[in-house]
């Protein structure tokens, strides 16, 4: 697997990181992973998560993961975070990503654990365009803070179940 890290020059320049099979042609799909909330994921996947990028690698998609503002290496004041931050860097991690030649730019989708469901709800509910979004662990709270603009996002929502 190959790992490349990158930060953003724009927006409060996240840091992340895309996870790409060792070998592959052409442009790959990609699942962005949204951590929830407290924590950064560069460089430290556990549990679900290490468990999706590597299902998404064995299947020859790219898997890419950012610290939203105030976690991890992106920083930033955590007293300032507000999950619309938040939704506005996976916006900006997601048009960074439709950008990179290894990128199929219609085959994104976003996995929102925790918090980050929040934040994939509001991205889409912003007009993201996701082909797909799971969540896991979607509190009720995270999905109802959306409001009824994620009803009208362009996305396909899907709850995973332990």
């Amino acid at each position: 697997m190959q790992t490349i890290a990158f930060r953003l020059e724009t927006g409060d320049k996240n840091y992340g990181e895309v996870y790409l099979p060792d070998e592959f042609s052409g442009k790959l799909p990609v699942i962005i992973h949204c951590h929830g909330g407290g924590m950064g994921t560069s460089g430290n996947l556990g549990g679900y998560s290490l468990t999706a990028r590597d299902a998404a690698i064995a299947r020859g998609m790219a898997f890419a993961t950012f610290d939203c503002f105030a976690g991890g290496k992106t920083g930033g004041d955590y007293g300032k975070m507000t999950y619309g931050r938040w939704a506005d860097n996976l916006i900006d991690v997601m048009n960074w990503l439709a950008a990179q030649e290894y990128i199929n730019p219609e085959r994104i989708g976003a996995l929102g654990i925790s918090c980050g469901s929040t934040t994939s709800l509001r991205a889409a509910a912003k007009g993201a365009n996701f082909i797909a979004s799971a969540l896991w662990r979607a509190a009720p709270p995270c999905i109802s803070a959306c409001g009824g603009r994620a009803a009208r996002a362009s996305a396909l929502w899907t709850t995973w179940t332990p």
